[in-house]
């Protein structure tokens, strides 16, 4: 079974951008919802709390923009694949 080079792109593009998206969710759950989550777990130390937060809201911009330019990504190889198949 020899199947046609974009559709392989194709179908690997579809599971980058489900993955961006699990990316940019995980992401803003992080840097919105930091606070929120160190309280949950009500930490005894308010000085390590406040790093906690701060550094989950740190983890959470990454993933977020890591998840952008990977969505940004996966619409650039669809351009490539609308471009090969005409």
């Amino acid at each position: 079974m020899n199947q046609h080079p974009a559709l392989v792109l194709n179908i690997s593009s579809y599971a980058g951008v489900v993955i961006a998206l699990c990316q940019i969710g995980f992401g803003w759950l992080l840097a919105f919802r930091s606070k929120a989550m160190v309280g949950f777990f009500a930490s005894a130390n308010e000085r390590w709390s406040s790093r906690l937060s701060r550094g989950l809201a740190i983890c959470g911009w990454i993933f977020l923009v890591g998840g952008c330019l990977t969505f940004v990504g996966w619409l650039i190889l669809l351009g490539v694949i609308a471009l090969k198949l005409t």
